[in-house]
């Protein structure tokens, strides 16, 4: 299925979702409380979240209510015009620069949100788990700096790709060679 299928209203749904969630399908968000914003009582949001999972856009966290975007939902956002969707994330790159745009910078948030959200699956030694976050943390630097430089932020995430590709994360590796070339 694709999202084509969706009425407008499921498409909204997804959307508000993705918002909801900045675009993490680790994140947990309340189906009624994107409901709510979209004007809709809870027997809608219920009914539209369902047909969502039926899509596989969507899964549920918990009995309360709590919705998680799947990775197919974040596609399907991406395609609907999302803000950093993964179809965006795509063609996005560091660039030849010295100082690192807006553009860039969002890109390297939404990279490095994706790598934290993953880290704690993954099953590397302390050592190696303590190399990553200092890459990670010399990125969240740079990138708070007024003149983020782009040579120091490429080399921290090549340096992390390294450690995903050791550790078989091969799918968020792929990401940053996306993003550094």
């Amino acid at each position: 299925m694709n999202q084509s299928n969706l009425d407008e209203s499921g498409k909204q749904f997804l959307l508000k979702l993705f918002e909801a969630s900045n675009g993490d399908a680790s994140a947990k968000v309340s189906m009624y409380e994107i409901g709510e914003t979209l004007g809709m009582d809870r027997s809608q949001a219920n009914f539209i979240t369902t047909e969502l999972v039926g899509f596989d856009y969507v899964e549920i966290r918990t009995l309360s209510g709590a919705i998680g975007i799947t990775e197919q939902g974040l596609d399907a956002a991406g395609n609907l015009g999302a803000e950093g969707g993964k179809q965006k994330e795509k063609t996005l790159c560091l660039g030849t620069e010295p100082i690192l745009d807006g553009v860039g910078k969002n890109a390297c948030d939404t990279m490095v949100a994706k790598i934290k959200s993953r880290a704690t699956k993954l099953s590397l030694d302390f050592d190696v788990m303590a190399e990553m976050m200092a890459d990670l943390k010399t990125i969240d630097a740079q990138l708070s700096s007024p003149k983020p430089k782009t040579i120091i932020i490429r080399e921290s995430f090549r340096s992390v790709q390294s450690i995903l590709k050791t550790a078989g994360d091969k799918e968020i590796a792929g990401s940053i060679q996306e993003l550094i070339e």
